[in-house]
């Protein structure tokens, strides 16, 4: 008896719920290449969309319509910020030349770089401030280093040749993360605009910073057995994650 009870009361509170009818979500996937294929497309808040064609061209997207920024624009691994500004890397010459960093602002295309070396590989805020890695050719091996750019300033903020440097990242505020080799394991660094701090300096390796416009920075560090996400706030480092299982490439918002 009890239990017929029971089981006419949680029918009657059933039947107190709301009924959510089964709906399909409708997700629209357009093609927006326009049949400029290529790779490694980036995008910005507006949703418009850069990206390098098969031909190396560098496409872009408005949110309409796509189209080369420019007859002459050939190269690399573009970016773009919210103002719709395009940085990318590509040839300074003829095809064989060392690269260079280009910027277009809507109306024409620059080199901002225009350096001894190659310099690939750019980010770049709506400040006018732009970060790439340069590479400069050494015996028996290439000496990476993150250049900072500020206006007309360009500044090595790591100042390592013999370091490898990658994974690098730029806030609105100019300030910089990247993963670098110290000659044991690679480490997680930090410019704040005014000096670069090593963040993580420890035995594991520490790999795919991302850092937001409060200048707070996460990335994953490999502890001997596992990956974990550590989290700097601007004070300090703390692990966020601290469990069996592998966590890997953290990112953050603002």
């Amino acid at each position: 008896m009890r239990m017929k009870l029971r089981a006419l009361l949680l029918f009657s509170l059933l039947s107190l719920l709301p009924v959510v009818s089964a709906t399909a979500i409708n997700f629209q996937i357009t093609d927006i290449s326009g049949g400029l294929n290529g790779t490694g497309p980036d995008m910005n808040e507006s949703g418009e969309v850069v990206w390098s064609a098969l031909n190396r061209e560098i496409i872009h997207y408005n949110g309409a319509t796509s189209r080369k920024i420019d007859t002459k624009a050939v190269g690399s691994s573009p970016r773009i910020n919210d103002m719709g500004e395009i940085a990318y890397h590509g040839p300074s010459g003829a095809i064989g030349s060392t690269d260079d960093i280009f910027f277009y602002d809507g109306t024409g295309i620059v080199n901002i770089s225009n350096l001894s070396g190659d310099d690939r590989y750019p980010r770049l805020n709506s400040k006018g401030q732009f970060l790439w890695i340069h590479e400069t050719p050494m015996l028996g091996y290439t000496a990476t280093d993150v250049f900072y750019k500020n206006d007309s300033d360009i500044t090595n903020i790591s100042n390592s040749p013999a370091i490898v440097e990658s994974e690098h990242e730029i806030n609105s505020n100019g300030h910089s993360v990247w993963t670098g080799f110290d000659g044991t394991d690679y480490e997680i660094y930090y410019y704040d605009g005014k000096q670069t701090i090593n963040l993580s300096n420890n035995t594991g390796e520490d790999r795919f910073p991302q850092i937001n416009d409060q200048n707070h920075i996460v990335w994953q560090s490999f502890n001997g057995s596992d990956n974990d996400i550590y989290y700097y706030d601007g004070s300090g480092v703390r692990t966020i994650s601290s469990n069996p299982a592998d966590d890997q490439y953290p990112h953050i918002k603002n």
